[in-house]
């Protein structure tokens, strides 16, 4: 468990393994922001208790703020790009995602701007003086003000003449001796420093206007938002995810009871980042494209499934929805090893399966345009034909005889699918696919034979052969695709009337 801890909480090597660009932009992020937030943010509370010489004008404490900042700015600069420019981080974007980037930015961006402001801020300076130089001795401020103005770059309305003899030493004593316990050279803000002068040209009207009084409120506010909404959100998982590591690990250690069981599966569900890695290896997405749900992709799917849960009471067609998700996928296991937080998907898969059906979820649920397969299949299979399984007026296909060994070695890739131009002609803008070829051999595998039978794609199948060439493990897809229409055809003709679909249309078989 304490290796889980390191390796998978704070190394994240989960990422590393599956995607190394988006490890570097985890850890710049993480390394870069939760420093931030615990030592900065929670100043008064944790950094001050911890070192009693804190002053968050001093070094090396100036020094490591702005390196952090500059951290998660870089890993704020990669997390946003990935988004908007790679096609699937930007198809599975929404609002949850941006909003946590966005405060990040306002935060980092206000932090910065707020120590610009204040190294340039004559009143800043004046304020400073009133409290600590312990003397109102006008040719001693002036002395002062011109020490700070040339080493660390307050901007005064009226310059201090650094010229004037002896007095940039006087400064120099008076500033030894009142300001530097608790005051670094503002240069030391490598990032802070430079925007400062920057600025400089703008002094005038920013002190005026108490820019730093302002931009002190937008800073603190941002990250009280922050941390308002960190529950809710996508920042939990810097909670929910190492709690998903550990308790799968404990998992793996002993059967747990049920109740724990639940717990770790809603652990699970909260620990979700959403950042698509899952979607991306997922083996139906290609039918996701197909069909237009978002849902069966496996990060949309378990946002669903927590928000059903957390409803309580869902509508049916949520359910629905959820239904089509679960009947599509094939549980080929991709998104459960790469999940970077460690989410065992495979397992809130098949519970949500479960608990889906004792809310009322439909049974076997399959979209069409016009007759679903689920239709189709009523009238074809031994109940609607009043024939028994296995009657000799219903002629059996040696490639059929035993679907099951005959598909043993499918491993669901997709490849069929891929290459099919009755799927690619779908994804270019119809919409009455049912099912695609790899699905077929799938209902095939699970005795869903009649599923199968009725499915869109048996009658819309061109046997170009396409998907049987193409096949990495030698199955004879486009066969069995045209056997399956045979022996559809083959019921029909034996007595069996389907049920009518909306349009009142009978499957027709191909010319092909």
């Amino acid at each position: 468990m304490l290796a889980a801890a390191v390796l998978d909480g704070l190394l994240q090597l989960r990422v590393w393994r599956t995607d190394r660009l988006g490890w570097v932009m985890h850890m710049c992020l993480f390394w870069g922001f939760l420093p931030l937030l615990v030592f900065h943010a929670l100043e008064d509370e944790i950094t001050r208790p911890l070192f009693r010489d804190y002053a968050s004008t001093l070094n090396p404490y100036q020094f490591l703020r702005n390196a952090l900042g500059l951290l998660a700015a870089i890993g704020l600069a990669l997390a946003a790009g990935r988004r908007l420019l790679a096609a699937g981080h930007r198809r599975l974007s929404g609002p949850g995602d941006w909003l946590p980037l966005a405060l990040i930015a306002l935060i980092l961006g206000s932090g910065f701007l707020l120590e610009s402001a204040k190294i340039i801020s004559e009143p800043v300076f004046d304020e400073m003086v009133a409290d600590y130089l312990g003397s109102d001795d006008p040719e001693e401020v002036a002395a002062l003000r011109a020490w700070w103005q040339e080493t660390y770059g307050v901007v005064f309305e009226t310059p201090a003449d650094s010229a004037a003899p002896g007095l940039l030493e006087a400064g120099g004593v008076l500033d030894e001796q009142s300001c530097t316990y608790c005051h670094s050279p503002t240069t030391s803000a490598f990032v802070a420093y430079p925007l400062s002068r920057g600025l400089a040209p703008f002094a005038g009207t920013l002190n005026r206007w108490r820019a730093d009084a302002w931009l002190n409120d937008l800073h603190y506010m941002a990250c009280f938002l922050l941390l308002a909404l960190a529950p809710f959100g996508k920042m939990a998982h810097l909670v929910t995810t190492p709690l998903t590591l550990f308790l799968r690990r404990c998992r793996d250690l002993a059967d747990p009871e049920p109740a724990a069981t639940a717990n770790r599966r809603a652990a699970a569900i909260e620990g979700c980042t959403h950042c698509g890695v899952c979607s991306q290896v997922c083996s139906v997405a290609p039918i996701q494209r197909v069909l237009g749900t978002p849902e069966i992709l496996p990060s949309e799917k378990l946002a669903a499934l927590g928000a059903l849960l957390r409803r309580g009471k869902p509508g049916t067609e949520a359910l629905a929805t959820l239904a089509e998700a679960n009947a599509v996928c094939t549980r080929c296991l991709r998104c459960t090893q790469v999940c970077p937080s460690g989410i065992d998907l495979q397992d809130l898969w098949l519970a949500s399966g479960g608990w889906a059906a004792g809310a009322g979820m439909p049974e076997v649920p399959v979209r069409a345009a016009g007759r679903s397969a689920v239709q189709w299949a009523d009238g074809m299979g031994p109940a609607g034909t009043g024939l028994p399984a296995g009657d000799a007026a219903v002629p059996r296909y040696p490639v059929l005889e035993n679907p099951r060994v005959q598909l043993f070695h499918c491993v669901q890739c997709t490849t069929c699918t891929g290459v099919c131009p009755v799927v690619e002609a779908h994804a270019e803008g119809a919409t009455d696919l049912d099912v695609t070829p790899q699905q077929v051999m799938n209902l095939l595998r699970l005795n869903l034979r009649e599923l199968a039978l009725g499915s869109r794609m048996v009658w819309d199948c061109v046997t170009c052969y396409q998907c049987q060439e193409h096949c990495p493990q030698g199955i004879a897809v486009a066969d069995i695709l045209y056997e399956l229409r045979n022996e559809a055809w083959a019921r029909i003709g034996a007595g069996a009337a389907p049920a009518q679909g909306p349009a009142g249309s009978r499957p027709e078989a191909s010319a092909c």
